[in-house]
Protein backbone atom coordinates (compact mmCIF):
# COMPACT_ATOMS: atom_id res chain seq x y z
CA UNK A 1 0.00 0.00 0.00
CA UNK A 2 1.23 3.49 -0.79
CA UNK A 3 1.10 6.64 1.28
CA UNK A 4 -0.75 9.56 -0.23
CA UNK A 5 2.10 11.93 0.62
CA UNK A 6 5.70 12.02 -0.61
CA UNK A 7 7.71 9.94 1.87
CA UNK A 8 9.60 11.89 4.52
CA UNK A 9 11.59 8.75 5.35
CA UNK A 10 12.47 5.93 2.97
CA UNK A 11 14.04 2.69 4.19
CA UNK A 12 15.48 0.21 1.71
CA UNK A 13 17.22 -3.10 2.32
CA UNK A 14 17.99 -2.41 5.99
CA UNK A 15 19.94 -5.25 7.61
CA UNK A 16 21.45 -5.67 11.06
CA UNK A 17 23.11 -8.61 12.81
CA UNK A 18 24.69 -9.07 16.21
CA UNK A 19 27.35 -11.71 15.71
CA UNK A 20 25.61 -14.76 14.28
CA UNK A 21 22.17 -13.43 15.23
CA UNK A 22 20.40 -11.94 12.22
CA UNK A 23 18.00 -9.31 13.63
CA UNK A 24 16.93 -7.33 10.56
CA UNK A 25 16.79 -9.19 7.25
CA UNK A 26 16.00 -6.45 4.76
CA UNK A 27 13.49 -3.78 5.78
CA UNK A 28 11.70 -1.70 3.15
CA UNK A 29 9.23 0.98 4.20
CA UNK A 30 8.10 4.53 3.41
CA UNK A 31 6.96 6.95 6.11
CA UNK A 32 4.89 9.98 5.11
CA UNK A 33 5.38 13.28 6.87
CA UNK A 34 2.87 13.75 9.66
CA UNK A 35 1.89 10.09 9.73
CA UNK A 36 1.65 7.80 12.75
CA UNK A 37 3.15 4.37 12.11
CA UNK A 38 2.71 1.58 14.66
CA UNK A 39 5.07 -1.39 14.58
CA UNK A 40 3.68 -4.60 16.03
CA UNK A 41 4.72 -8.23 16.15
CA UNK A 42 6.14 -10.88 18.47
CA UNK A 43 9.05 -10.30 20.82
CA UNK A 44 12.40 -10.79 19.13
CA UNK A 45 11.12 -9.79 15.68
CA UNK A 46 13.51 -6.83 15.39
CA UNK A 47 11.07 -4.01 16.15
CA UNK A 48 13.23 -2.16 18.68
CA UNK A 49 16.42 -2.65 16.64
CA UNK A 50 14.60 -1.18 13.64
CA UNK A 51 13.75 1.93 15.67
CA UNK A 52 17.26 2.23 17.11
CA UNK A 53 18.69 2.30 13.58
CA UNK A 54 16.59 5.41 12.89
CA UNK A 55 18.61 7.63 15.22
CA UNK A 56 21.89 5.74 14.95
CA UNK A 57 21.80 4.11 18.37
CA UNK A 58 22.55 1.07 16.21
CA UNK A 59 24.48 1.26 12.96
CA UNK A 60 22.91 -0.78 10.13
CA UNK A 61 25.11 -3.36 8.44
CA UNK A 62 23.67 -2.49 5.04
CA UNK A 63 20.78 -0.73 3.40
CA UNK A 64 19.77 2.91 3.41
CA UNK A 65 17.59 5.25 5.48
CA UNK A 66 16.80 8.42 3.56
CA UNK A 67 15.50 11.39 5.55
CA UNK A 68 14.11 14.29 3.52
CA UNK A 69 16.02 13.05 0.51
CA UNK A 70 19.37 12.68 2.27
CA UNK A 71 20.98 9.36 3.14
CA UNK A 72 21.55 8.94 6.88
CA UNK A 73 25.09 7.74 6.14
CA UNK A 74 25.88 11.21 4.81
CA UNK A 75 24.80 12.87 8.07
CA UNK A 76 27.99 12.83 10.11
CA UNK A 77 26.67 14.97 12.97
CA UNK A 78 24.87 12.38 15.13
CA UNK A 79 23.82 15.04 17.65
CA UNK A 80 22.14 17.02 14.87
CA UNK A 81 20.38 13.88 13.65
CA UNK A 82 19.09 13.00 17.10
CA UNK A 83 17.92 16.58 17.62
CA UNK A 84 15.55 16.06 14.70
CA UNK A 85 14.69 12.42 15.42
CA UNK A 86 13.74 12.12 19.09
CA UNK A 87 13.24 8.89 21.00
CA UNK A 88 11.24 7.81 24.04
CA UNK A 89 12.54 4.62 25.64
CA UNK A 90 10.95 1.79 27.62
CA UNK A 91 12.86 2.62 30.80
CA UNK A 92 12.48 6.43 30.69
CA UNK A 93 16.27 7.12 30.84
CA UNK A 94 15.86 10.24 32.96
CA UNK A 95 18.92 11.60 34.75
CA UNK A 96 18.25 10.62 38.41
CA UNK A 97 20.49 13.38 39.81
CA UNK A 98 18.59 16.12 37.95
CA UNK A 99 15.19 17.55 38.73
CA UNK A 100 12.45 17.30 36.13
CA UNK A 101 13.10 20.81 34.80
CA UNK A 102 16.81 20.13 34.46
CA UNK A 103 16.13 16.87 32.64
CA UNK A 104 14.01 18.69 30.07
CA UNK A 105 16.21 21.72 29.41
CA UNK A 106 19.60 19.96 29.36
CA UNK A 107 19.61 18.94 25.68
CA UNK A 108 18.01 22.13 24.26
CA UNK A 109 20.63 24.22 26.06
CA UNK A 110 23.61 21.97 25.28
CA UNK A 111 22.73 20.86 21.74
CA UNK A 112 20.33 23.46 20.34
CA UNK A 113 22.11 26.28 22.19
CA UNK A 114 18.88 27.73 23.57
CA UNK A 115 19.15 30.16 26.44
CA UNK A 116 18.16 28.72 29.80
CA UNK A 117 15.31 31.21 30.01
CA UNK A 118 13.92 30.11 26.63
CA UNK A 119 14.38 26.44 27.44
CA UNK A 120 12.65 26.81 30.81
CA UNK A 121 9.71 28.64 29.24
CA UNK A 122 9.31 25.87 26.69
CA UNK A 123 9.68 23.18 29.37
CA UNK A 124 6.93 24.73 31.49
CA UNK A 125 4.63 24.69 28.45
CA UNK A 126 5.44 21.06 27.68
CA UNK A 127 4.95 19.97 31.29
CA UNK A 128 1.53 21.57 31.11
CA UNK A 129 0.74 19.63 27.96
CA UNK A 130 1.59 16.30 29.64
CA UNK A 131 -0.22 17.28 32.86
CA UNK A 132 2.83 17.66 35.09
CA UNK A 133 3.26 21.40 35.51
CA UNK A 134 3.52 20.93 39.29
CA UNK A 135 6.46 18.47 39.03
CA UNK A 136 9.15 20.76 37.61
CA UNK A 137 11.20 20.89 40.81
CA UNK A 138 11.08 17.25 41.91
CA UNK A 139 13.52 14.43 41.21
CA UNK A 140 12.53 11.44 39.04
CA UNK A 141 12.62 9.13 42.08
CA UNK A 142 9.57 10.99 43.44
CA UNK A 143 7.48 10.24 40.34
CA UNK A 144 5.35 7.25 39.37
CA UNK A 145 6.28 5.25 36.29
CA UNK A 146 3.59 6.94 34.23
CA UNK A 147 4.77 10.37 35.35
CA UNK A 148 8.38 9.51 34.47
CA UNK A 149 7.34 8.46 30.98
CA UNK A 150 5.36 11.66 30.49
CA UNK A 151 8.43 13.65 31.56
CA UNK A 152 10.47 11.63 29.05
CA UNK A 153 7.98 12.58 26.33
CA UNK A 154 8.22 16.26 27.31
CA UNK A 155 12.02 15.99 27.24
CA UNK A 156 11.95 14.54 23.73
CA UNK A 157 9.55 17.24 22.53
CA UNK A 158 11.76 19.98 24.00
CA UNK A 159 14.22 19.33 21.17
CA UNK A 160 11.45 20.17 18.67
CA UNK A 161 12.03 17.00 16.63
CA UNK A 162 10.41 16.39 13.26
CA UNK A 163 10.18 12.67 14.00
CA UNK A 164 9.44 11.04 17.34
CA UNK A 165 10.18 7.37 18.02
CA UNK A 166 8.52 5.40 20.83
CA UNK A 167 10.09 2.08 21.84
CA UNK A 168 7.34 0.22 23.74
CA UNK A 169 6.61 3.32 25.87
CA UNK A 170 4.17 1.51 28.21
CA UNK A 171 5.95 -1.84 28.65
CA UNK A 172 7.56 -0.86 31.96
CA UNK A 173 4.37 0.59 33.46
CA UNK A 174 1.83 -0.84 35.85
CA UNK A 175 -1.54 -1.40 34.11
CA UNK A 176 -3.24 1.58 35.75
CA UNK A 177 -0.53 3.93 34.44
CA UNK A 178 -0.64 2.83 30.81
CA UNK A 179 -3.68 4.91 29.91
CA UNK A 180 -2.19 8.22 31.03
CA UNK A 181 0.81 7.76 28.75
CA UNK A 182 -1.24 6.51 25.79
CA UNK A 183 -3.52 9.55 26.11
CA UNK A 184 -0.52 11.87 25.79
CA UNK A 185 0.65 10.03 22.67
CA UNK A 186 -2.86 10.16 21.20
CA UNK A 187 -2.88 13.94 21.71
CA UNK A 188 0.49 14.18 19.96
CA UNK A 189 -0.88 12.24 17.01
CA UNK A 190 -3.16 15.17 16.28
CA UNK A 191 -0.34 17.74 16.16
CA UNK A 192 1.18 16.66 12.85
CA UNK A 193 4.46 15.32 14.21
CA UNK A 194 5.67 12.16 12.46
CA UNK A 195 5.71 9.21 14.86
CA UNK A 196 6.87 5.61 14.79
CA UNK A 197 5.65 3.55 17.72
CA UNK A 198 6.67 0.05 18.73
CA UNK A 199 3.79 -1.15 20.88
CA UNK A 200 2.03 -4.21 22.27
CA UNK A 201 -1.15 -2.18 22.85
CA UNK A 202 -3.23 -3.39 19.93
CA UNK A 203 -6.33 -1.26 20.53
CA UNK A 204 -4.13 1.82 20.79
CA UNK A 205 -2.32 0.96 17.55
CA UNK A 206 -5.64 0.48 15.79
CA UNK A 207 -7.02 3.82 17.00
CA UNK A 208 -4.04 6.11 16.53
CA UNK A 209 -2.20 4.81 13.45
CA UNK A 210 -2.26 5.78 9.80
CA UNK A 211 -0.17 2.70 8.98
CA UNK A 212 0.63 -0.51 10.84
CA UNK A 213 3.72 -2.63 10.17
CA UNK A 214 3.71 -6.26 11.26
CA UNK A 215 7.25 -7.55 11.86
CA UNK A 216 8.32 -11.14 12.28
CA UNK A 217 11.72 -12.75 11.88
CA UNK A 218 13.48 -9.48 11.10
CA UNK A 219 11.23 -8.56 8.19
CA UNK A 220 8.05 -6.60 7.62
CA UNK A 221 5.66 -9.42 6.91
CA UNK A 222 2.85 -7.06 5.92
CA UNK A 223 1.89 -3.40 6.19
CA UNK A 224 -1.28 -1.46 5.66
CA UNK A 225 -4.00 0.58 7.28
CA UNK A 226 -5.15 -0.47 10.76
CA UNK A 227 -8.40 -1.72 9.26
CA UNK A 228 -6.51 -3.93 6.83
CA UNK A 229 -4.00 -5.38 9.33
CA UNK A 230 -6.50 -5.97 12.13
CA UNK A 231 -9.58 -6.98 10.15
CA UNK A 232 -8.81 -7.88 6.56
CA UNK A 233 -5.37 -9.52 6.39
CA UNK A 234 -5.53 -13.22 5.57
CA UNK A 235 -1.90 -13.87 6.54
CA UNK A 236 -2.06 -16.82 8.98
CA UNK A 237 0.89 -15.56 11.06
CA UNK A 238 -0.74 -12.18 11.61
CA UNK A 239 -4.13 -13.72 12.37
CA UNK A 240 -2.60 -16.10 14.91
CA UNK A 241 -0.64 -13.31 16.60
CA UNK A 242 -3.60 -10.96 16.88
CA UNK A 243 -5.86 -13.74 18.14
CA UNK A 244 -3.38 -14.51 20.87
CA UNK A 245 -2.63 -10.96 22.02
CA UNK A 246 -6.19 -9.66 21.77
CA UNK A 247 -8.17 -12.69 22.97
CA UNK A 248 -5.48 -14.31 25.11
CA UNK A 249 -4.20 -17.89 24.86
CA UNK A 250 -6.82 -20.59 24.49
CA UNK A 251 -7.10 -23.22 27.18
CA UNK A 252 -6.04 -26.60 25.89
Amino acid sequence: MKDDKTPMITVRGLKKSFGDLNVLSGIDVDVAEGSVVSIIGPSGSGKSTFLRCFNMLETPDSGTITYRGKDYSEINDVAFLRANVGMVFQQFNLFPNMKVMENIIWAPVKIRKQSKAEARKNAIRLLGEVGLEDKADVYPAMLSGGQKQRVAIARALAMEPEVLLFDEPTSALDPEMIGEVLNVIKDLAGTGITMLIVTHEMNFARQVSDKVLFMDGGTILESGTPEYIFSESTNPRIKAFLSKVINGPKNE
